[in-house]
């Protein structure tokens, strides 16, 4: 993606995942979240994809999720989804 539509070299393209992984913690894929996800897609009515990001920034002890799919100030488990284009 970032290739394509940003025309960035490889070497940039290393060098934005490395400040990402800098600063971001990474959450492994697990069972409780392949769980959660189930129940939060199925109580919730999301997506699968949006299902997994909830379960993995729950999980992960996020205390915000950006996302534009989401109700601006939802609070979910304890994460508050924030929509930028609210």
């Amino acid at each position: 993606m970032m290739f394509q539509k940003k025309n960035f070299n490889e070497d940039k393209i290393l060098f934005v995942i490395d400040t990402m992984l800098d600063l971001c913690v990474i959450q492994d894929f697990s069972r409780e979240i392949i769980i959660k996800s189930s129940i939060l897609r199925d109580k919730m009515l999301v997506s699968y994809w949006d299902s997994i990001i909830l379960a993995a920034a729950i999980e992960s002890g996020c205390q915000s999720l950006i996302s534009d799919d989401l109700q601006n100030g939802q609070k979910i488990q304890g994460l508050t989804i924030l929509n930028i284009f609210c």
